[in-house]
């Protein structure tokens, strides 16, 4: 728990690198290119965006939005996302390791 709460104040601080924003983007899109393949999960995927959205977003508009995410736009949401005060934490084991951990990882 130590290393993990390290390691989300880390990109909270610090914005990732371009090369790791850019190998990142290249693996989200692959995924992404790969999951079409499935009827099914190209199904899912649609009939979420009509859910959440009210529409539906085409494979380009995706990669594009993909394209434009910046180093700092990924600080600012960690910042959010990993603010220890705001943070809760679970684990699942033996009681007494998991209490060791939570000591640990203040």
């Amino acid at each position: 728990m130590r290393i993990v709460r390290r390691e989300l104040e880390r990109i909270a601080a610090r914005p990732p690198g371009a090369k790791e924003v850019a190998r990142a983007r290249d693996h989200l899109k692959g995924n992404l290119v790969l999951g079409l393949e499935s009827a099914g999960h190209r199904m899912m995927k649609l009939a979420k965006q009509e859910i959440y959205f009210g529409r539906q977003f085409t494979i380009a508009d995706t990669l594009e939005r993909i394209d434009e995410v910046t180093p700092d736009q990924l600080r600012r949401l960690a910042e959010r996302l990993f603010d220890p005060a705001r943070s809760a934490w679970s684990a699942v084991g033996p009681a007494a390791s998991i209490e060791q951990a939570g000591r640990e990882a203040r």
